[in-house]
Order: structure tokens, then C-alpha cells, then sequence
């Protein structure tokens, strides 16, 4: 199966829309101490796009809570959340993120920050360099999550062979594999690599021959 045979759809889809609802309730237990109403203001809910965390990085405090917020809009399993949004751990992250905002990283200097940040694996921080407009190795980041490494493990594609095997242990060090094969996949394509991350995300898993 080939990406490149679903051309007009990646052309079509609407990333910067792709958009998650996030209840108070799911989150009051995260936020209570940085205060909810600064996020729900008078509101049960809110709904986040990536349009709006790519406009809202400028208070990196608050990026970061609603970064959390899209990628994890029901509250995230185990304790990792409330592991980031401790004070050390949140002062730490919003000091490296500064740095990272529009910037260009080694793969190797993500890969350290990556096992140094408490509760921070590649799939969160992969959401942070997107959304923060940082390269590596001068590639432009791009969002890696588990349901993305399941696509590229099933081998179903014939552009993503090359990658080989990803899990959350050494999916930092072939990051910068992911983001340039993709890159260079786009260019051959004339979309945006985020759209093609889209495609996986939505129908990689979800296509039979």
C-alpha cells in the first residue's frame, strides 16, 4: 500500500482544524493549583485546535497546559501529567521550551532532554517541538505519538519500510529518521508533512488493500 495513492485526500485534510474537546471535570484535578477559570474561564469545556496552540505559545506556562490539554483532552493515564506540572518539573520544561520555540536542536540533545523532563515521553514532547516550530537536525518536527508508531511497525506502507521498528525506548533516538523521511515524502508528494501525519493518525490504521 502506498501513501502517495491517497494524494488528494492528504491535500485536503484540514490540520490546523484537527480539534479536541476538553471537560473542566477531566482536568480540575491537574489545574486546580495554576487555576482552571484561566483555562475554562466560565465554562464547563473548552476545544483546542492545533491552529490555536501554533497562536498561543508566547506564555509558555500556559502553551504547555493546553498542549497537555489537546493531546490528552480526557486526562491521560497513569500520573505522568501531574509529573510535568510540578513545580521543579514544570519550571525545568518551560526553561528548555523557550529555547526550543523556533529554534534548530540536535537529535541528539532532544534524545537527552527527552529522558531528563519527568513525565515527558516522545509522544508529549514531540507535540511540544510541533507546536513550538522546532527543527531537528533541520527538519521540522512533527507529532509522533503510539498510534503513529503502530502504523509505522505494521509495515503497511511501502514509503515507511525504511524506518524499521519504533517503541518508546528508542523512538527519541530515530526521531530525526521519522521527521526527514517524512519531509522529504512530502516534498514528492507537494503537501505539508502534517497533513501526511494527519493521514497516519486518522486512517493509517483504519486501510485494507
Amino acid at each position: 500500500m502506498f501513501i502517495k495513492n491517497y494524494t488528494d485526500l492528504i491535500t485536503n485534510l484540514p490540520y490546523q482544524e484537527q480539534a479536541f474537546t476538553i471537560k473542566r471535570s477531566n482536568w480540575s484535578k491537574y489545574i486546580s493549583a495554576i487555576d482552571s477559570n484561566r483555562f475554562f474561564k466560565e465554562s464547563n469545556e473548552i476545544t483546542l485546535s492545533r491552529m490555536d496552540l501554533f497562536h498561543g505559545a508566547e506564555e509558555m506556562e500556559s502553551f504547555i497546559v493546553k498542549t497537555l490539554m489537546w493531546g490528552y483532552p480526557t486526562g491521560g493515564r497513569g500520573d505522568n501529567i501531574q509529573k510535568v506540572l510540578k513545580k521543579d518539573s514544570l519550571s525545568l520544561l518551560v526553561d528548555i521550551l523557550c529555547d526550543y520555540k523556533n529554534g534548530n536542536i540536535s537529535n541528539e540533545r532532544f534524545t537527552k532532554d527527552l529522558s531528563n523532563i519527568e513525565g515527558v515521553g516522545i509522544s508529549t514532547l514531540s507535540k511540544f517541538t510541533y507546536f513550538l516550530q522546532t527543527s531537528i537536525e533541520g527538519y521540522s518536527s512533527l507529532i509522533l505519538d503510539e498510534r503513529i508508531m503502530r502504523v509505522i511497525n505494521e509495515v503497511k506502507f511501502n514509503e515507511l519500510k525504511d524506518l524499521g521498528k519504533y517503541n518508546r525506548e528508542n523512538a527519541g533516538k530515530k526521531y530525526s529518521m521519522y521527521i526527514k523521511l517524512m519531509d522529504e515524502l512530502a516534498k514528492d508528494m507537494s503537501v505539508r508533512a502534517d497533513q501526511i501525519e494527519l493521514f497516519l493518525f486518522m486512517f493509517g490504521q483504519n486501510l485494507k488493500e
